[in-house]
């Protein structure tokens, strides 16, 4: 249970025995279809058509992530934002870059930034991989410089996932 009584996702317990509340948040391809794409149809196409553009921000989609998932937290324990998406263009291209905008980058809003955020320990960037038959799942985790203490990432889990708290070192 996190905070404003609101429910996670789920718990996982570190080998120390810590406890983290865990929120996922997804965000599709279809929401980020505009009104009148949705009202032509565009939604019941199939995700990539031959030939379209268009123009995308995936680091906007990482601090609105952020934003509607911070009620969530609470400030007496460890906690982490994992976002898996099925974005046009997936969170796994440039990760480095649209995670450094969209938390570290005081220019872009970044979340991280100062202790606005103070309640999330983390945010964890979960893909899923393919190569032919084989997939297999990845995450990158970021932490928050201004996290406090009681809500920090345990370091069994930021040392499992190479946790980093600032993108130049990604």
């Amino acid at each position: 249970m996190g905070a404003n009584k609101r429910q996670g996702e789920f718990a996982i317990k570190t080998p120390s025995g810590t406890d983290v509340f865990v929120e996922v948040k997804g965000r599709s391809w279809e929401g980020e279809l505009s009104k009148e794409e949705r009202d032509s149809g565009r939604k019941q196409m199939p995700k990539h058509l031959h030939a379209e553009v268009r123009w995308v921000a995936p680091w906007e989609h990482i601090q609105s992530a952020v934003d509607k998932a911070y009620g969530k937290f609470r400030s007496d324990t460890p906690n982490l934002l994992i976002i898996a998406d099925d974005l046009f263009v997936g969170l796994e291209h440039g990760t480095g870059l649209n995670v450094g905008l969209a938390l570290y980058e005081p220019g872009h809003g970044g979340r991280f930034t100062n202790s606005l955020m103070e309640n999330l320990g983390g945010v964890g960037i979960f893909c899923i991989k393919r190569k032919g038959v084989e997939v297999w799942y990845e995450m990158k985790l970021f932490l928050n410089p201004h996290a406090l203490p009681a809500v920090a990432i345990p370091e069994q889990l930021a040392l499992a996932f190479n946790a980093v708290d600032n993108v130049d070192r990604w």
